[in-house]
Protein backbone atom coordinates (compact mmCIF):
# COMPACT_ATOMS: atom_id res chain seq x y z
CA UNK A 1 0.00 0.00 0.00
CA UNK A 2 1.59 3.28 -1.09
CA UNK A 3 1.91 6.32 1.16
CA UNK A 4 2.12 10.03 0.45
CA UNK A 5 3.16 12.71 2.89
CA UNK A 6 1.55 16.11 3.32
CA UNK A 7 4.53 18.33 4.25
CA UNK A 8 6.06 21.73 3.67
CA UNK A 9 8.95 22.14 1.26
CA UNK A 10 11.72 22.24 3.85
CA UNK A 11 14.12 19.35 3.58
CA UNK A 12 13.39 18.12 7.08
CA UNK A 13 10.26 18.60 9.19
CA UNK A 14 10.06 18.02 12.93
CA UNK A 15 6.51 19.25 13.45
CA UNK A 16 3.47 17.05 13.88
CA UNK A 17 2.91 15.71 10.38
CA UNK A 18 -0.16 14.27 8.75
CA UNK A 19 0.30 10.87 7.14
CA UNK A 20 -2.34 9.53 4.80
CA UNK A 21 -2.55 5.89 3.83
CA UNK A 22 -4.36 5.26 0.59
CA UNK A 23 -5.73 2.17 -1.07
CA UNK A 24 -7.88 1.88 -4.18
CA UNK A 25 -11.09 -0.10 -4.39
CA UNK A 26 -12.50 -0.88 -7.85
CA UNK A 27 -16.12 -2.04 -7.92
CA UNK A 28 -17.46 -3.62 -11.12
CA UNK A 29 -21.02 -4.61 -12.00
CA UNK A 30 -21.80 -6.86 -14.95
CA UNK A 31 -24.96 -8.52 -16.23
CA UNK A 32 -23.67 -11.80 -17.66
CA UNK A 33 -26.63 -12.98 -19.74
CA UNK A 34 -27.87 -16.12 -17.99
CA UNK A 35 -24.43 -17.65 -17.59
CA UNK A 36 -24.81 -21.19 -16.23
CA UNK A 37 -21.51 -22.79 -17.25
CA UNK A 38 -23.18 -25.27 -19.62
CA UNK A 39 -21.61 -26.41 -22.86
CA UNK A 40 -22.98 -23.52 -24.89
CA UNK A 41 -21.38 -21.08 -22.43
CA UNK A 42 -17.86 -22.45 -22.89
CA UNK A 43 -16.95 -20.08 -25.76
CA UNK A 44 -17.76 -17.12 -23.52
CA UNK A 45 -15.26 -18.09 -20.82
CA UNK A 46 -12.26 -16.59 -22.64
CA UNK A 47 -14.29 -13.44 -23.39
CA UNK A 48 -15.15 -12.89 -19.73
CA UNK A 49 -11.56 -13.58 -18.70
CA UNK A 50 -10.26 -10.94 -21.08
CA UNK A 51 -12.82 -8.32 -20.02
CA UNK A 52 -12.41 -8.86 -16.28
CA UNK A 53 -8.63 -8.98 -16.67
CA UNK A 54 -8.69 -5.58 -18.36
CA UNK A 55 -10.75 -4.02 -15.56
CA UNK A 56 -9.13 -5.94 -12.67
CA UNK A 57 -11.84 -5.28 -10.05
CA UNK A 58 -11.52 -5.75 -6.30
CA UNK A 59 -15.25 -6.41 -6.07
CA UNK A 60 -17.20 -7.93 -8.96
CA UNK A 61 -20.97 -8.21 -8.64
CA UNK A 62 -22.80 -10.11 -11.38
CA UNK A 63 -26.48 -10.22 -12.30
CA UNK A 64 -28.26 -12.78 -14.46
CA UNK A 65 -26.33 -15.85 -13.27
CA UNK A 66 -28.38 -18.88 -14.30
CA UNK A 67 -28.01 -21.05 -11.19
CA UNK A 68 -25.51 -22.32 -8.62
CA UNK A 69 -23.65 -24.29 -11.31
CA UNK A 70 -23.20 -21.04 -13.21
CA UNK A 71 -21.95 -19.21 -10.11
CA UNK A 72 -19.35 -21.85 -9.31
CA UNK A 73 -18.31 -22.15 -12.96
CA UNK A 74 -17.81 -18.39 -13.14
CA UNK A 75 -15.69 -18.55 -9.99
CA UNK A 76 -13.57 -21.54 -10.95
CA UNK A 77 -13.42 -21.37 -14.75
CA UNK A 78 -13.30 -17.60 -15.34
CA UNK A 79 -11.79 -16.18 -12.14
CA UNK A 80 -8.86 -17.41 -10.06
CA UNK A 81 -10.27 -18.79 -6.76
CA UNK A 82 -6.91 -18.13 -5.09
CA UNK A 83 -7.30 -14.42 -5.83
CA UNK A 84 -11.09 -14.05 -5.59
CA UNK A 85 -13.48 -15.38 -3.00
CA UNK A 86 -17.19 -15.87 -3.66
CA UNK A 87 -19.81 -14.63 -1.23
CA UNK A 88 -22.38 -17.16 -0.03
CA UNK A 89 -24.52 -17.91 -3.06
CA UNK A 90 -28.29 -17.82 -2.68
CA UNK A 91 -29.96 -19.81 -5.43
CA UNK A 92 -33.52 -18.57 -5.88
CA UNK A 93 -35.45 -21.21 -7.77
CA UNK A 94 -36.66 -19.89 -11.09
CA UNK A 95 -34.69 -16.65 -10.79
CA UNK A 96 -31.64 -15.28 -12.52
CA UNK A 97 -29.42 -14.76 -9.53
CA UNK A 98 -26.91 -12.29 -8.11
CA UNK A 99 -23.39 -13.31 -7.17
CA UNK A 100 -20.48 -11.36 -5.70
CA UNK A 101 -16.75 -12.05 -5.95
CA UNK A 102 -14.12 -10.20 -3.91
CA UNK A 103 -10.37 -9.80 -3.58
CA UNK A 104 -9.43 -12.21 -0.78
CA UNK A 105 -6.53 -10.08 0.46
CA UNK A 106 -8.70 -7.01 0.93
CA UNK A 107 -12.10 -8.32 1.95
CA UNK A 108 -14.04 -10.98 3.82
CA UNK A 109 -17.67 -11.68 2.91
CA UNK A 110 -20.38 -11.97 5.55
CA UNK A 111 -23.81 -13.59 5.22
CA UNK A 112 -25.90 -11.80 2.56
CA UNK A 113 -29.51 -10.64 2.87
CA UNK A 114 -32.19 -11.24 0.24
CA UNK A 115 -34.99 -8.76 -0.30
CA UNK A 116 -38.09 -10.22 -1.95
CA UNK A 117 -39.89 -8.16 -4.58
CA UNK A 118 -42.78 -9.22 -6.78
CA UNK A 119 -40.33 -10.07 -9.58
CA UNK A 120 -36.70 -10.71 -8.63
CA UNK A 121 -34.78 -10.72 -5.40
CA UNK A 122 -32.36 -7.94 -4.45
CA UNK A 123 -29.28 -9.31 -2.71
CA UNK A 124 -27.30 -7.27 -0.17
CA UNK A 125 -23.72 -8.46 0.31
CA UNK A 126 -21.81 -7.20 3.42
CA UNK A 127 -17.99 -7.13 3.29
CA UNK A 128 -15.38 -6.35 5.92
CA UNK A 129 -12.16 -4.61 4.94
CA UNK A 130 -9.23 -6.79 6.02
CA UNK A 131 -6.64 -4.01 5.88
CA UNK A 132 -8.43 -2.04 8.60
CA UNK A 133 -10.99 -4.14 10.45
CA UNK A 134 -12.15 -1.12 12.44
CA UNK A 135 -13.66 0.33 9.28
CA UNK A 136 -17.45 -0.04 8.91
CA UNK A 137 -18.76 -2.84 6.72
CA UNK A 138 -19.25 -2.13 3.02
CA UNK A 139 -22.65 -3.24 1.71
CA UNK A 140 -23.10 -4.03 -1.99
CA UNK A 141 -26.70 -4.39 -3.15
CA UNK A 142 -27.22 -6.18 -6.47
CA UNK A 143 -30.50 -5.73 -8.34
CA UNK A 144 -32.09 -6.55 -11.68
CA UNK A 145 -35.21 -4.41 -11.81
CA UNK A 146 -38.24 -4.82 -14.08
CA UNK A 147 -37.57 -4.15 -17.75
CA UNK A 148 -39.67 -2.50 -20.49
CA UNK A 149 -41.29 0.92 -20.39
CA UNK A 150 -45.04 0.80 -19.92
CA UNK A 151 -46.58 2.75 -17.01
CA UNK A 152 -47.04 -0.57 -15.23
CA UNK A 153 -43.35 -1.46 -15.75
CA UNK A 154 -42.27 1.88 -14.32
CA UNK A 155 -44.52 1.39 -11.31
CA UNK A 156 -43.09 -2.06 -10.67
CA UNK A 157 -39.57 -0.65 -10.77
CA UNK A 158 -40.62 1.96 -8.23
CA UNK A 159 -42.09 -0.79 -6.04
CA UNK A 160 -38.79 -2.69 -6.19
CA UNK A 161 -36.83 0.46 -5.32
CA UNK A 162 -39.10 1.02 -2.32
CA UNK A 163 -38.33 -2.50 -1.07
CA UNK A 164 -34.65 -1.52 -0.92
CA UNK A 165 -35.33 1.87 0.66
CA UNK A 166 -37.60 0.29 3.27
CA UNK A 167 -34.86 -2.23 4.04
CA UNK A 168 -32.38 0.60 4.63
CA UNK A 169 -34.87 2.34 6.90
CA UNK A 170 -35.96 -0.80 8.77
CA UNK A 171 -32.42 -2.04 9.32
CA UNK A 172 -31.38 1.43 10.49
CA UNK A 173 -28.10 0.97 8.67
CA UNK A 174 -26.01 3.90 9.85
CA UNK A 175 -23.00 2.62 7.94
CA UNK A 176 -22.33 5.12 5.14
CA UNK A 177 -20.65 2.60 2.81
CA UNK A 178 -23.54 1.24 0.76
CA UNK A 179 -23.58 0.79 -3.04
CA UNK A 180 -26.45 -0.17 -5.31
CA UNK A 181 -25.24 -2.01 -8.41
CA UNK A 182 -26.98 -3.70 -11.29
CA UNK A 183 -29.49 -3.52 -14.09
CA UNK A 184 -31.91 -0.81 -12.97
CA UNK A 185 -33.54 -0.40 -16.41
CA UNK A 186 -34.25 3.33 -16.08
CA UNK A 187 -34.71 5.09 -19.42
CA UNK A 188 -34.64 8.66 -18.18
CA UNK A 189 -33.94 10.71 -15.08
CA UNK A 190 -37.61 11.69 -14.69
CA UNK A 191 -38.67 8.16 -13.79
CA UNK A 192 -40.14 7.88 -10.31
CA UNK A 193 -37.96 4.92 -9.36
CA UNK A 194 -34.77 6.77 -10.24
CA UNK A 195 -35.88 9.87 -8.34
CA UNK A 196 -36.84 7.79 -5.30
CA UNK A 197 -33.21 6.66 -5.20
CA UNK A 198 -31.41 9.94 -5.87
CA UNK A 199 -33.90 12.25 -4.17
CA UNK A 200 -34.07 13.18 -0.49
CA UNK A 201 -30.31 12.76 -0.12
CA UNK A 202 -30.45 8.99 -0.53
CA UNK A 203 -28.19 7.72 -3.32
CA UNK A 204 -26.35 9.88 -5.82
CA UNK A 205 -25.52 9.35 -9.48
CA UNK A 206 -21.79 9.92 -10.13
CA UNK A 207 -22.45 10.81 -13.78
CA UNK A 208 -24.99 13.50 -12.87
CA UNK A 209 -26.39 13.54 -16.43
CA UNK A 210 -30.14 14.18 -16.20
CA UNK A 211 -32.28 13.76 -19.30
CA UNK A 212 -33.87 11.17 -21.56
CA UNK A 213 -31.08 8.61 -21.97
CA UNK A 214 -32.91 6.29 -24.34
CA UNK A 215 -31.76 6.38 -27.96
CA UNK A 216 -30.05 9.73 -27.38
CA UNK A 217 -26.91 10.86 -29.18
CA UNK A 218 -26.29 13.34 -26.35
CA UNK A 219 -26.04 10.47 -23.85
CA UNK A 220 -24.44 7.89 -26.14
CA UNK A 221 -21.35 7.86 -23.89
CA UNK A 222 -23.27 6.25 -20.98
CA UNK A 223 -25.30 3.56 -22.78
CA UNK A 224 -24.74 0.00 -21.58
CA UNK A 225 -27.17 -2.03 -23.72
CA UNK A 226 -27.13 -3.59 -26.21
CA UNK A 227 -23.68 -4.55 -27.38
CA UNK A 228 -25.33 -6.10 -30.48
CA UNK A 229 -27.67 -5.30 -33.31
CA UNK A 230 -28.56 -8.96 -33.82
CA UNK A 231 -30.22 -11.22 -31.27
CA UNK A 232 -28.34 -14.36 -30.24
CA UNK A 233 -27.82 -16.35 -27.07
CA UNK A 234 -31.00 -14.95 -25.57
CA UNK A 235 -29.69 -11.38 -25.40
CA UNK A 236 -31.21 -8.11 -26.54
CA UNK A 237 -30.45 -6.55 -29.90
CA UNK A 238 -30.74 -3.00 -31.24
CA UNK A 239 -27.23 -1.70 -30.57
CA UNK A 240 -26.14 0.68 -27.79
CA UNK A 241 -29.11 2.91 -27.00
CA UNK A 242 -29.98 2.53 -23.29
CA UNK A 243 -28.39 3.26 -19.94
CA UNK A 244 -29.61 0.27 -17.95
CA UNK A 245 -26.60 -0.56 -15.74
CA UNK A 246 -25.70 1.62 -12.74
CA UNK A 247 -23.53 1.96 -9.67
CA UNK A 248 -25.13 4.35 -7.17
CA UNK A 249 -23.45 5.08 -3.81
CA UNK A 250 -25.30 6.42 -0.81
CA UNK A 251 -24.75 10.15 -0.42
CA UNK A 252 -23.21 9.43 2.99
CA UNK A 253 -20.48 7.41 1.23
CA UNK A 254 -18.84 10.72 0.34
CA UNK A 255 -19.17 12.45 3.70
CA UNK A 256 -17.53 9.81 5.89
CA UNK A 257 -13.84 9.29 6.57
CA UNK A 258 -12.37 6.28 4.84
CA UNK A 259 -13.63 5.36 1.37
CA UNK A 260 -14.26 8.24 -1.01
CA UNK A 261 -15.21 8.28 -4.69
CA UNK A 262 -12.28 8.89 -7.03
CA UNK A 263 -13.45 11.67 -9.37
CA UNK A 264 -13.88 10.77 -13.05
CA UNK A 265 -13.42 7.04 -12.38
CA UNK A 266 -17.01 6.00 -13.23
CA UNK A 267 -16.64 4.08 -16.50
CA UNK A 268 -18.96 2.34 -18.92
CA UNK A 269 -16.33 -0.07 -20.12
CA UNK A 270 -16.02 -0.28 -23.90
CA UNK A 271 -18.32 2.64 -24.68
CA UNK A 272 -16.55 5.34 -26.69
CA UNK A 273 -19.73 7.32 -27.33
CA UNK A 274 -19.60 6.48 -31.04
CA UNK A 275 -21.76 3.35 -31.20
CA UNK A 276 -25.32 4.61 -30.88
CA UNK A 277 -27.67 1.97 -32.32
CA UNK A 278 -24.80 -0.15 -33.63
CA UNK A 279 -22.81 -3.07 -32.24
CA UNK A 280 -19.98 -2.28 -29.87
CA UNK A 281 -17.45 -3.89 -32.25
CA UNK A 282 -18.78 -2.21 -35.38
CA UNK A 283 -15.80 -0.40 -36.92
CA UNK A 284 -13.22 1.27 -34.71
CA UNK A 285 -13.78 1.49 -30.95
CA UNK A 286 -11.50 4.11 -29.44
CA UNK A 287 -12.23 2.98 -25.85
CA UNK A 288 -10.87 -0.56 -26.11
CA UNK A 289 -8.88 -2.77 -28.46
CA UNK A 290 -10.54 -4.71 -31.26
CA UNK A 291 -10.02 -7.92 -29.29
CA UNK A 292 -11.79 -6.52 -26.23
CA UNK A 293 -14.61 -5.03 -28.32
CA UNK A 294 -15.23 -8.46 -29.86
CA UNK A 295 -15.20 -10.05 -26.40
CA UNK A 296 -17.77 -7.52 -25.14
CA UNK A 297 -19.95 -8.29 -28.16
CA UNK A 298 -19.81 -12.06 -27.62
CA UNK A 299 -19.89 -12.23 -23.82
CA UNK A 300 -23.12 -10.39 -23.00
CA UNK A 301 -25.69 -7.95 -24.31
CA UNK A 302 -24.71 -5.53 -21.48
CA UNK A 303 -21.51 -3.56 -21.00
CA UNK A 304 -19.87 -3.68 -17.57
CA UNK A 305 -19.66 -0.57 -15.40
CA UNK A 306 -17.00 0.15 -12.80
CA UNK A 307 -15.94 2.94 -10.48
CA UNK A 308 -13.04 3.51 -8.08
CA UNK A 309 -12.85 4.58 -4.46
CA UNK A 310 -9.81 5.53 -2.44
CA UNK A 311 -9.33 4.65 1.19
CA UNK A 312 -7.98 7.57 3.16
CA UNK A 313 -7.12 7.46 6.85
CA UNK A 314 -5.14 10.03 8.77
CA UNK A 315 -2.70 9.51 11.60
CA UNK A 316 -0.73 12.06 13.62
CA UNK A 317 3.00 11.38 13.92
CA UNK A 318 5.48 13.54 15.88
CA UNK A 319 8.59 12.30 14.09
CA UNK A 320 11.08 14.01 11.77
CA UNK A 321 10.53 13.03 8.17
CA UNK A 322 12.51 13.75 5.05
CA UNK A 323 10.77 15.09 1.96
CA UNK A 324 12.21 12.37 -0.25
CA UNK A 325 10.67 12.40 -3.70
CA UNK A 326 13.51 10.48 -5.33
CA UNK A 327 11.29 7.43 -5.89
CA UNK A 328 8.35 9.49 -7.13
CA UNK A 329 7.67 11.61 -10.17
CA UNK A 330 5.48 14.16 -8.35
CA UNK A 331 3.62 14.74 -5.10
CA UNK A 332 1.19 17.06 -3.43
CA UNK A 333 3.24 18.80 -0.80
CA UNK A 334 0.59 20.83 0.99
CA UNK A 335 -3.03 21.94 0.86
CA UNK A 336 -3.29 24.74 3.38
CA UNK A 337 -5.39 25.60 5.27
CA UNK A 338 -7.60 22.53 5.26
CA UNK A 339 -10.44 23.01 6.14
CA UNK A 340 -10.50 26.47 4.52
CA UNK A 341 -13.07 29.27 4.38
CA UNK A 342 -11.70 31.73 1.84
CA UNK A 343 -8.57 30.75 -0.06
CA UNK A 344 -6.59 27.51 -0.05
CA UNK A 345 -3.04 27.09 -1.32
CA UNK A 346 -2.23 23.93 -3.24
CA UNK A 347 1.48 23.17 -3.52
CA UNK A 348 3.15 20.35 -5.39
CA UNK A 349 6.55 19.34 -6.69
CA UNK A 350 7.58 17.74 -9.98
CA UNK A 351 10.78 15.73 -10.20
CA UNK A 352 10.61 15.79 -14.00
CA UNK A 353 8.99 18.10 -16.54
CA UNK A 354 5.69 17.07 -18.12
CA UNK A 355 2.05 17.86 -18.77
CA UNK A 356 0.03 18.49 -15.61
CA UNK A 357 -3.66 18.90 -14.81
CA UNK A 358 -4.77 20.32 -11.48
CA UNK A 359 -8.50 20.53 -10.86
CA UNK A 360 -11.07 20.72 -8.08
CA UNK A 361 -13.94 18.21 -8.15
CA UNK A 362 -17.15 17.95 -6.15
CA UNK A 363 -18.61 14.86 -4.47
CA UNK A 364 -20.29 13.76 -7.70
CA UNK A 365 -16.99 13.77 -9.54
CA UNK A 366 -17.79 16.88 -11.56
CA UNK A 367 -15.05 19.40 -12.31
CA UNK A 368 -15.71 22.58 -10.33
CA UNK A 369 -12.70 24.55 -11.52
CA UNK A 370 -9.45 23.91 -13.35
CA UNK A 371 -6.41 25.49 -11.72
CA UNK A 372 -3.85 24.42 -14.33
CA UNK A 373 -3.74 22.36 -17.51
CA UNK A 374 -0.48 22.40 -19.46
CA UNK A 375 3.25 21.78 -19.51
CA UNK A 376 5.42 22.47 -16.47
CA UNK A 377 9.16 22.12 -15.92
CA UNK A 378 10.45 20.25 -12.89
CA UNK A 379 10.26 22.24 -9.70
CA UNK A 380 7.89 23.44 -6.98
CA UNK A 381 4.56 25.11 -7.75
CA UNK A 382 1.76 26.78 -5.82
CA UNK A 383 -1.80 27.59 -6.96
CA UNK A 384 -4.64 29.28 -5.11
CA UNK A 385 -8.27 28.22 -4.89
CA UNK A 386 -10.71 31.03 -4.16
CA UNK A 387 -13.97 29.86 -2.57
CA UNK A 388 -15.98 32.82 -3.84
CA UNK A 389 -17.92 30.85 -6.47
CA UNK A 390 -18.27 27.47 -4.72
CA UNK A 391 -20.55 26.31 -1.94
CA UNK A 392 -19.70 24.88 1.45
CA UNK A 393 -18.84 21.18 1.43
CA UNK A 394 -16.27 18.53 0.61
CA UNK A 395 -14.12 18.73 -2.52
CA UNK A 396 -11.19 16.86 -4.02
CA UNK A 397 -8.03 18.41 -5.41
CA UNK A 398 -6.84 16.14 -8.19
CA UNK A 399 -3.31 16.37 -9.58
CA UNK A 400 -2.65 14.39 -12.77
CA UNK A 401 0.81 13.92 -14.24
CA UNK A 402 1.04 11.47 -17.14
CA UNK A 403 -0.65 8.29 -15.93
CA UNK A 404 -0.18 9.15 -12.25
CA UNK A 405 -2.81 10.76 -10.05
CA UNK A 406 -2.87 12.21 -6.53
CA UNK A 407 -6.16 13.14 -4.86
CA UNK A 408 -6.53 15.14 -1.63
CA UNK A 409 -9.81 15.76 0.19
CA UNK A 410 -10.55 19.42 0.98
CA UNK A 411 -13.30 20.90 3.16
CA UNK A 412 -14.78 24.35 2.62
CA UNK A 413 -16.43 25.90 5.69
CA UNK A 414 -18.04 29.29 6.16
Amino acid sequence: MRKFIIITFSIFCCASLLLAETDTLRVMTYSVLRYDGAEDDQPRIADFQLIIGEINPDILVCQDIGDSAGAYSFWNDILDPEVYGMAAFIDIDGENDNVLFFNREKFTALEPDTLATDLRYITVFPLTYNVNESQPIIHIASAYLKGSDSPDDRQRRLDEVNVLLNYLADQEIENPYFLLCGVLNFRDSDEDGYNALVGDEQFYDPLDSPGNWHDSEEFAFLHTQSTRTEQFGGGASGGCDDRFDFILPLVSFETAEGWTYLPDSYTTFGNDGQHLNISINDGENSAVSEEVANALYDASDHLPVYMDFTYYIEEDNDVPLKNDLSAREFSFAEVYPNPFNNTAKLRFELVESGFVRLGIFNLKGNLVTSLYNGFLKNGSYSYSLNSRDITTGIYFARLVYGKRTETVKMTLIR
